[in-house]
């Protein structure tokens, strides 16, 4: 074998330096039919709900896609609709991940943000409960705090505001066999988890 020849093969990429090599181009090039995240949420934190608003989204925010899927990091794709609500117009900026509804933005139109109803589990509020907190982990009773909230897809649900801020409201839903009219007992609620954060001005 020549010296050449020798060479050549030293010099060789093992094949696992291959395969590596390989990964990391298709990682910054991008593949057809595969989700990767943007650049611009590779060093942003989380978002957390606060007295503010939901990260930099605030009562200060434009009803402006652009604006907001900015400063939602671009966490999400945005679709829009509208719809009355107590005879007015108002815009709705849906959040959307794997086709699933995230999160929702509400305004009217040409107004800036009033409300923001938080479906991800993923997203905290900076006192800690998240989707899925049960009601024991936040109260231990419901009077003066909590009222029959409406029914979200034929299920039951309450609402309660947060300890921390009146601002931020907890949507829970549970098992409940008696009237609808009828607020459940502090023991039937203890088990009732958090299904929605809303966030209003």
């Amino acid at each position: 074998m020549s010296q050449h020849a020798k060479l050549n093969r030293n010099n060789g990429l093992s094949p696992l330096l291959k395969a590596s090599l390989l990964c990391g181009t298709v990682l910054l090039s991008g593949c057809a039919g595969v989700k990767f995240f943007s650049p611009s949420t590779w060093f942003s934190g989380p978002l957390v709900v606060s007295s503010s608003g939901l990260g930099q989204v605030t009562s200060f925010t434009p009803m402006q896609a652009d604006i907001i899927k900015k400063q939602l990091d671009d966490r999400y794709t945005l679709r829009s609709g509208m719809q009355m609500e107590n005879g007015d117009v108002v815009t709705i900026f849906q959040g959307m991940d794997d086709n699933e509804v995230k999160l929702e933005i509400v305004g009217p139109e040409h107004g800036y943000v009033s409300r923001i109803i938080v479906s991800d589990p993923d997203i905290a509020t900076e006192w800690g409960p998240t989707v899925g907190t049960e009601f024991s982990e936040i109260y231990q009773k419901a009077f003066g705090i909590c009222g029959l909230g409406e029914r979200v897809n034929d299920v039951p649900t309450i609402e309660c505001n947060s300890p921390q801020s009146s601002k931020v409201v907890y949507r829970f839903t549970g098992k409940w066999q008696g009237p609808e009219d009828l607020m459940p007992s502090d023991d039937d609620l203890k088990t009732w988890k958090i299904s929605q954060i809303i966030w209003h001005k």
